[in-house]
Parts: structure tokens; C-alpha cells; sequence
């Protein structure tokens, strides 16, 4: 006779989703932002339906 014993085990499942939209406020019509020296500028950026949230950088000179 063979023994059947019955087999458990656990899994964890992550389930990554992009974000459904990314958008930068602050940046007018164009991609580029140039300031000038001893000046400020205002950026903000919003990426939404992300899963887990997104993780956003900020680069100066590429």
C-alpha cells in the first residue's frame, strides 16, 4: 500500500500594475524646463492607479 500523505504549502502572489497615468504640472507646452541662475521653479508630479505606488525621481542634467 502507498502512502498518500496530503502535501500543503503557501505562496505569495505580487501583482505589479503600472501606473494609469503620469502627469507633471509645471512644465507648460514643453518638455524642458529651463531656469534660470538663483531662481526657483515649481514641479509637481502625480502617477496614479499604480500598485505598489510609484517611486518617482527627479534627474538635473540628465
Amino acid at each position: 500500500a502507498l502512502n498518500h500523505t496530503p502535501i500543503r504549502a503557501g505562496a505569495q502572489l505580487k501583482i505589479l500594475i503600472p501606473p494609469e497615468y503620469i502627469s507633471v504640472n509645471g512644465l507648460g507646452q514643453s518638455s524642458t524646463v529651463e531656469v534660470k541662475e538663483n531662481t526657483s521653479v515649481q514641479l509637481t508630479c502625480q502617477a496614479v492607479g499604480s500598485k505598489p505606488p510609484a517611486l518617482l525621481k527627479w534627474y538635473r542634467d540628465s
